[in-house]
């Protein structure tokens, strides 16, 4: 039976992995988002893998090319829990491409489900165990609200370091 199983690749390997199994002929599904990196005052955009080192792909375990699918270069392994593969939802792949914008990319914002103006709690770092408050995404940066030293602090942080509060 067909599901969707997840691969872990080797590193930076997820779009050359998902073009070789597309040549298999299989559905594959690598969610990605937009970035931009600036180098040298210069900012180009790119796309980045939404789960680094992972992507999804349709098939039944039990076929033959399951066995040519191992062989590929850049396949790490297929994820498996005890002995078992770890298949995937289609409800959970459908969820996932609704937060894709018209150019395939996945709204970060929206995926994360963060709300302007609602606190959330720091999962890591320096700020770990404290509130703070989603005031917007600008480019690739989360600017929050922190209350610290009797203020209200503003800072521009380059990755998600919080969950709901």
């Amino acid at each position: 039976m067909k599901k969707w199983y997840v691969i872990y690749t080797q590193v930076n390997k997820e779009k050359y992995l998902e073009y070789q199994i597309k040549k298999l002929g299989l559905s594959v599904y690598l969610p990605v988002y937009e970035k931009k990196v600036s180098h040298s005052r210069k900012i180009t955009t790119c796309s980045r893998p939404l789960f680094s080192r992972y992507l999804f792909v349709y098939l039944d375990v039990n076929n033959s090319i399951y066995n040519n699918l191992r062989s590929l270069h850049g396949l790490e392994s297929f994820v498996k829990s005890g002995n078992k593969f770890v298949s995937v939802k289609e409800k959970i792949i459908k969820k996932i491409r609704e937060k894709e914008d018209k150019n395939g990319y996945i709204n970060i914002v929206k995926f994360l489900n963060l709300i302007k103006g609602k606190k959330y709690k720091f999962s890591n770092g320096i700020f770990k165990n404290l509130q703070g408050t989603f005031i917007g995404k600008f480019n690739d940066k989360y600017k929050v609200l922190v209350h610290m030293f009797n203020k209200e602090l503003s800072f521009i942080l380059p990755h998600l370091f919080f969950g709901p509060a």
